[in-house]
């Protein structure tokens, strides 16, 4: 599990980042 931490971490930070704009842009239907 920890051999993978290096690059996982690169990929949480690129969803993360993502997931953010995906919020500024998206508009909320309720």
């Amino acid at each position: 599990n920890l051999c993978r931490c290096t690059g996982y971490a690169k990929i949480i930070d690129a969803v993360l980042k993502a997931a953010e704009q995906m919020q500024e842009t998206a508009v909320p239907e309720a």
